[in-house]
């Protein structure tokens, strides 16, 4: 994980060498996760286009554009629940019905209790179709689910399922101080490799810089990060 007070006294640094001294830990603490949701949007961005090259048998130098480097990176987000018994059929709404856990950002796979994988479906008309067809009509062994708010199983029989998902960082990223001031004595980390650390300190400076609406602290984050 990358350390915010870090992060924070690497933007005080660069606040100082632009001659501005007015990142406080509030202001800090206000952008920092943002920055942090912006990363790792940009994180899955990267991974489709990689997806979509790979397909196509072409590929990317930069770093984030490798699909292996950066399905390791995700790796740290991914998250597996038997959601038929943890925690104890709290997920289960009704027969083949269940809940998507609150932490859940994209849903990767789901298998039955048998180990079937099941046929990932979003649209009702798509799914309507293929419960009504005598041909491809889902069974135990092909089943499907409609994933809405819920995630929604047929046939209905399938009441045991396991979910692998990414999930949603635990916590924000914030930094603190005992008292008055900006002495930073500890912080909540960023949930981000920390081979990310750069990246965090330069986001966060842009997004300081537009709401300041300081032209120096973006130009020098954006100068920055173009080097790494």
């Amino acid at each position: 994980m990358v350390n915010a007070v870090r992060v924070y006294n690497a933007l005080k640094h660069l606040a100082n060498k632009e001659q501005k001294g007015f990142i406080t830990p509030e202001v800090f603490n206000s952008f920092a996760d943002i920055a942090q949701t912006n990363i790792i949007r940009e994180m899955f961005r990267e991974l489709a286009i990689a997806n979509g090259k790979a397909t196509g048998g072409a590929d990317t130098p930069r770093r984030l554009s490798e699909r292996d480097g950066i399905k390791e990176d995700l790796g740290r987000f991914i998250s597996i629940r038997n959601l038929y018994a943890e925690p104890v059929n709290s997920y289960v709404q009704d027969s083949g019905v269940f809940v998507i856990p609150q932490d859940c950002k994209q849903i990767i796979n789901i298998k039955t209790q048998g180990g079937a994988s099941v046929d990932l479906i979003y649209d009702v008309e798509k799914m309507n179709r293929l419960t009504a067809s005598d041909l491809s009509s889902p069974s135990e062994t092909f089943p499907a689910a409609l994933v809405t708010d819920v995630i929604e199983l047929s046939p209905s029989t399938v009441n045991n399922i396991t979910l692998t998902y990414y999930r949603n960082p635990p916590t924000s990223p914030q930094v603190f101080s005992p008292g008055t001031g900006d002495i930073i004595t500890s912080g909540l980390d960023f949930d981000l490799p920390e081979d990310y650390f750069s990246e965090i300190v330069y986001e966060v400076a842009k997004l300081i810089g537009v709401r300041l609406r300081d032209q120096n602290i973006q130009a020098a984050a954006s100068q920055e990060e173009a080097k790494q």
